[in-house]
């Protein structure tokens, strides 16, 4: 079987697909959830260090020492915008026009904003590589209604932000690939696991067999590879019961036809030198006896098909040359006093390895049905390791009918019995039968006994 076919393989890519789900989903998830908590940590600082500063600056204390990247500054948003440009130049170009009603929210720089418990306002500016977080408190002071000011410039942060990003994607790939393999080695344990049932029950059901009492000798857990079990093994039992009806059937039925028929051919026989002076009546028992040939022949050929043991029928060594020659003796009689020659082409030393009593029932009915429908002219046939060839001058078959026979596995209508026998058999041993009309007039048909591509 196919592995990609296969219930292994479908168990394979479920583990591996869920495992995929799952970390690519749980990672995301966390990635989202650890830039959320960095933003509102940090902006929870930022609020912090501004309420410090500012209670100082209206206390008039000291506000202790700034880093590098901080400032803080009091007075209005157009005095503040000034500072930035102006006195700290941390954006390139001049101030921009800013009205007296005008508020930093309106100003271009400004990317985001949000607000704290504590009244605060937080903008993000960005121009360019800059990027600075601004904190407003509204002071509330005796000596003047100002804002005070907290700038952080986050420019270098945010860029270790990015190189962080791209780690937690290496990361995350990392994650991936060893969630993937074991996702593939669980799989796998898990697929061998499940399967195994199925491929005992596979192997209990391949040694179950007609010719023993078929039933599956396994034993199975109470679950759905039971339950399939205890179907097939009561269906093994009535299909048991239904062979052993017809092996009784064919049995007898072989024992009541057989007998009528020989006691027809022996009184024929012994009819038959009676009649030498009654030329009407030995016309009469002569095609009586035809009948009783050919009921012999189908009884011989029908009860062979029946058996089981004709379907394994070992191949043996055989002359085909004595095959052909008998099986034209042995239909002889169907000539009668037709003008026809019959010709074994057949090399005497060819000799093939096949099921002799098989090819003996082909042989037969193709013979019988070339010296039916052939009134006259002649009947060949050839032969060598590979095929057999059998022509004749008959009416041969319509052109409908032969390309029904080549493209339907089903013998059609009007195929007639022995060339439905033909088939089965050949069907039965892999052999191919091939019926081409002759451009002279007549049918040649040749078997196979190995199917050509």
């Amino acid at each position: 079987m196919n592995f990609l076919q296969s219930l292994r393989f479908r168990i394979l890519a479920s583990c591996v697909i869920f495992a995929l789900i799952v970390i690519v989903s749980y990672s995301l998830l966390v990635l989202f959830v650890a830039q959320i908590n960095d933003d509102e940590l940090f902006n929870w600082h930022i609020a912090r260090e501004t309420s410090h500063r500012a209670e100082a600056y209206i206390n008039e204390h000291p506000q202790g020492v700034l880093a590098a990247n901080e400032w803080t500054f009091a007075g209005t948003d157009r005095q503040f915008v000034d500072f930035l440009y102006s006195d700290l130049a941390l954006f390139p170009g001049p101030s921009p026009s800013f009205q007296e009603d005008m508020t930093l929210e309106d100003l271009s720089l400004t990317e985001n904003t949000s607000d704290t418990e504590q009244g605060f306002t937080i903008f993000e500016l960005g121009s360019q590589n800059r990027k600075i977080h601004v904190v407003r408190n509204p002071l509330k002071s005796p000596r003047n209604k100002v804002n005070f000011y907290y700038l952080v410039d986050i420019s270098g942060f945010d860029r270790q932000s990015t190189y962080a990003g791209f780690g937690s994607i290496s990361l995350l790939g990392i994650s991936i690939a060893f969630t993937l393999i074991i996702a593939v080695i669980t799989g796998l344990g898990i697929a061998r696991r499940v399967v195994a049932p199925l491929t005992h029950f596979s192997q209990d059901v391949d040694s179950a067999t007609i010719e023993h009492k078929p039933v599956l000798k396994g034993h199975y857990y109470p679950d759905e590879v039971g339950f399939l079990a205890d179907r097939i093994n009561a269906m093994l039992r009535r299909i048991e019961r239904f062979v052993d009806r017809e092996k009784a059937f064919a049995r007898d039925a072989s024992h009541e036809l057989r007998t009528p028929v020989t006691s027809s051919r022996m009184a024929l026989e012994l009819a038959l030198p009676m009649t030498e002076d009654n030329e009407k009546l030995r016309n009469l028992l002569l095609r009586a006896s035809r009948a009783n040939k050919d009921m012999t022949h189908l009884i011989e050929s029908f009860m062979l098909l029946g058996k089981e043991e004709s379907h394994k029928e070992p191949a043996e060594l055989c002359h085909l040359h004595a095959l052909a020659q008998s099986a034209l003796d042995k239909n002889a009689y169907l000539l009668r006093d037709k003008p026809i020659a019959c010709i074994n082409r057949t090399p005497e030393n060819i000799q093939v390895e096949q099921p002799v009593q098989l090819l003996s029932i082909v042989l037969n009915n193709l013979l019988r049905n070339a010296f039916q429908y052939t009134h006259e002219g002649s009947v060949e046939i050839c032969a060598d390791g590979q095929h057999v060839t059998i022509q004749d001058t008959g009416k041969g078959f319509p052109s409908d009918l032969i390309s029904g026979a080549r493209e339907s596995q089903v013998p059609p209508e009007g195929m007639g019995l022995g060339l439905n026998i033909v088939r089965r058999i050949c069907q039965l041993r892999d052999w191919q039968l091939d019926i081409q009309p002759r451009q002279s007039g007549g049918t040649r048909i040749t078997l196979y006994f190995q199917a050509t591509p």
